[in-house]
């Protein structure tokens, strides 16, 4: 004779003298109430960051649980938000953290949910290393209506000069301080290239 906490139960008595209705719930059995599976679910969604890059993807459960987001390694090297069924994991760029990582979800036993913690959501997230570029003559001196020619040693798929060119290459005629980024063909940016330039007037005639 087993009851389960939380359901409500009626017992019936045929008014017969011979009935064992006493005998069958004197000492019954009480269970604890099953808790509801969360069901979570998760979708698709880019599974490469780009080093201090974000990805974001969707999931579902069961409405009512309260499911939260982790990182299986180096935890404190994201930021994860969820809204409203969208969770976005951001590396926060600061630390290095490169390869491959899983994403982990925990319920809580609130409301009646089942408690569950750390467990693989299936997403497997890898953080992509930051493309460095580097260059010759990073400082150039020219004579007064010279140019100089400044250039990115890697080819990648794009360049971002501080002068708005987006060539490998750029040519320039005035003294100053000049920076570039470039873009791999994975979308992730590298780090900054500064170039200096100065420039020499012509002697007096």
């Amino acid at each position: 004779n087993s009851l389960q906490v939380g359901y409500e139960y009626t017992f019936t008595w045929d008014g017969s003298k011979d009935s064992d209705l006493n005998s069958q719930t004197s000492n019954p059995t009480i269970l604890p109430k099953p808790c509801i599976p969360a069901d979570v679910q998760v979708f698709s969604g880019p599974n490469d960051i780009c080093f201090g890059g974000t990805t974001s993807f969707t999931y579902t459960a069961v409405q009512g649980a309260n499911v939260t987001w982790s990182m299986q390694s180096a935890p404190n090297a994201y930021t994860i938000t969820d809204n409203n069924g969208t969770v976005t994991v951001t590396h926060k760029g600061s630390t290095t953290v490169n390869g491959e990582n899983k994403l982990l979800y925990t319920v809580t036993g609130d409301n009646d949910f089942c408690s569950e913690s750390g467990v693989d959501s299936g997403k497997t997230i890898t953080i992509l290393a930051k493309p460095t570029i580097t260059a010759d003559n990073k400082e150039q001196e020219i004579c007064q209506g010279a140019t100089a020619t400044l250039s990115v040693k890697e080819s990648m798929t794009s360049y971002l000069w501080s002068t708005g060119a987006t060539t490998q290459s750029i040519s320039v005629g005035e003294a100053g301080t000049y920076t570039v980024t470039a873009t791999n063909a994975k979308g992730c940016e590298s780090n900054t290239l500064t170039f200096t330039v100065t420039v020499t007037p012509l002697p007096n005639a």
